[in-house]
């Protein structure tokens, strides 16, 4: 509905058509165990990689010794590319529901309708850094790390 009403890119909506059939891949083939097993690897490689801006983002929340989310996206793990594009994904989701209706109605761009990051509305930088700790927290926390600050709601064995 959001892509029919041009609430979604194109771009967008592809991808998470994208990622429906990646989901039923996995929910429905018996031989589809891994992202690099087909169909999902190539659904995979098809879709909109992280963009520059929001992996330094990650980045910076990663802090220290997580210099893995700078290298060329071709060589992160298929986890980690993975992770990486769901999360831009959601963040463009949470970035075009809003604008691009707005942008519409008012003959702009959805940039010209939202700003910049640095003019964007506080609620969106809000959302964006929910889905960055999101995202920190799967790829970089270790079982032991989320042990002690009790994020995983009990001790580890």
């Amino acid at each position: 509905m959001a892509a029919a009403l041009r609430w979604l890119r194109p771009e967008t909506y592809s991808d998470l058509d994208l990622l429906r059939k990646i989901r039923n891949a996995f929910a429905h083939k018996v031989s589809v165990r891994t992202l690099t097993d087909e169909p999902v690897r190539g659904l995979f490689a098809s879709m909109t990689p992280a963009d520059a801006h929001f992996r330094s983002l990650v980045a910076d929340i990663a802090g220290p010794g997580k210099d893995w989310v700078q290298r060329p996206f071709a060589t992160l793990t298929p986890r980690q590319r993975f992770l990486l594009t769901g999360a831009a994904l959601l963040r463009r989701i949470i970035f075009e529901l809003p604008a691009l209706p707005v942008a519409a109605a008012h003959k702009v761009s959805a940039l010209d309708a939202m700003g910049r990051w640095k003019q964007a509305p506080e609620a969106f930088r809000e959302a964006t850094f929910v889905i960055l700790e999101a995202v920190w927290f799967v790829l970089f926390l270790t079982n032991e790390e989320a042990a002690q600050q009790d994020l995983l709601g009990g001790t580890q064995e």
